[in-house]
């Protein structure tokens, strides 16, 4: 599996290695929305830091983005923090915060795990 959740004290953590797909990614979303502890979440941190390569496209990051406008009617006060340092990623997350725009869950596109958690206050 490419990725790996960390759940946190009110946060999530999404470690993603190797090769990354759109369907894993929309998964990854997915094993949260369904979990009792989502209702609680403050924060989110995607990190792609690790991935080596991306098997993803601009609707599969349209599913992305309006899944998660539609969580954020359960829960609206989500930050998500995406760590992107690859070019490719960092446009992905880009036209992921324009289809999510219009949510309550401030987006912020980071170059470091750590850039990440400051801006989160952890």
């Amino acid at each position: 599996m490419p990725y790996t959740i960390i759940w946190k004290d009110k946060g999530v953590c999404w470690i993603f290695q190797g090769t990354v797909t759109g369907k894993e990614i929309i998964q990854s979303n997915l094993d949260i929305y369904g979990d009792d502890r989502f209702d609680c979440l403050k924060y989110q941190i995607a990190d792609f830091s690790g991935a080596e390569g991306f098997e993803l496209n601009e609707f599969e990051v349209k599913k992305i983005a309006y899944l998660d406008k539609a969580a954020a009617v359960t829960n609206p006060n989500i930050k998500v923090a995406i760590v992107a340092p690859q070019d490719f990623i960092r446009e992905m997350s880009t036209l992921y915060a324009k289809y999510a725009d219009n949510s309550p869950w401030e987006t912020r596109i980071f170059d470091t795990v750590d850039q990440a958690k400051q801006w989160l206050g952890k």
